[in-house]
């Protein structure tokens, strides 16, 4: 056996194919606590950044590419 063929015998068998692994992460923080009003708020457009905010409500309320978010506690619904 030659000296080339022995090194790529011996590397050959150090190498491994290569593994396919997935992580899959989901984090559920729960409904959202509903959000009630007497009627629908004004809503202001705030030029930066670009989105509506409810005024006169004591929530925290934005409307931005057809959604409505909320910010309750740490979290945003």
């Amino acid at each position: 056996m030659t000296c080339g063929m022995l090194t790529g015998l011996m590397l050959g068998g150090l190498m491994t194919p290569a593994a396919n692994a997935q992580v899959h992460i989901n984090v559920n923080i729960g409904p959202p606590p509903p959000v009630m009003v007497q009627a629908p708020p004004p809503m202001l457009f705030l030029p930066e950044p670009g989105i509506y905010v409810a005024a006169g409500t004591s929530y925290d309320i934005f409307f931005s590419s057809g959604r409505y978010y909320y910010l309750h506690g740490d979290h945003w619904f």
